[in-house]
């Protein structure tokens, strides 16, 4: 008896990029898996029971969706080693928890304080303010909390002047737009 008449046919794939060789997977009685490779060989007795199983296109068809099943589980795992040797952070799911601890948990050492200040004067409503007074201050602020403090204070400021320009356009807008009064005569 051959694997074809004891087991129950699952699927097949080819398993080389030269199409050379298929893997054909089967059920056994006690629905364990087994596999059987198998030599893409049209004159050989095992492709005429394949071809009862299936056809040439779905034999490419369930390569190309078992390329892309194993890729995707190939990227997780690699993922999960990497956030277990402190590679890479998980997806933080609760943002705003991590950066409330990033900001509040111990004080920064200069390293950090440096780099927060870098990142901050990367801000454009920072950067283009014309406060020096406060930049000064917050490029010689020694906390995580006063540096932030300044800088909020900076965009705030640039808040206000783009709401203020804002209101003052939409004002002129408005006056060109009214009639101009009728003379009485």
């Amino acid at each position: 008896m051959s694997l074809w008449e004891e087991h129950k046919f699952i699927r097949a794939h080819f398993i080389d990029n030269s199409r050379e060789h298929i893997c054909v997977t089967f059920e056994q009685e006690d629905e364990s898996v087994i596999e059987h490779i198998m030599p893409h060989d049209e004159t050989d007795s095992d492709w005429a029971d394949l071809m009862k199983e299936t056809t040439v296109d779905d034999l490419h068809r369930v390569t190309s969706d078992y390329i892309k099943e194993q890729r995707k589980s190939f990227e997780s795992t690699v993922m999960l080693i990497a956030e277990k040797e402190g590679l890479i952070q998980a997806k933080d799911t609760k943002p705003w928890v991590s950066i409330v601890k990033m900001i509040f948990a111990g004080e920064a050492n200069e390293e950090e304080l440096f780099a927060l200040k870098l990142a901050l004067f990367e801000v454009s409503k920072i950067r283009g303010s014309s406060n020096t007074a406060v930049k000064t201050q917050l490029r010689k602020s020694k906390t995580k909390s006063t540096v932030l403090g300044f800088a909020f204070q900076l965009v705030d400021e640039a808040n206000a002047l783009e709401a203020a320009a804002e209101l003052e356009a939409a004002k002129a807008e408005d006056s060109s737009k009214k009639p101009a009064a009728k003379k009485k005569v």
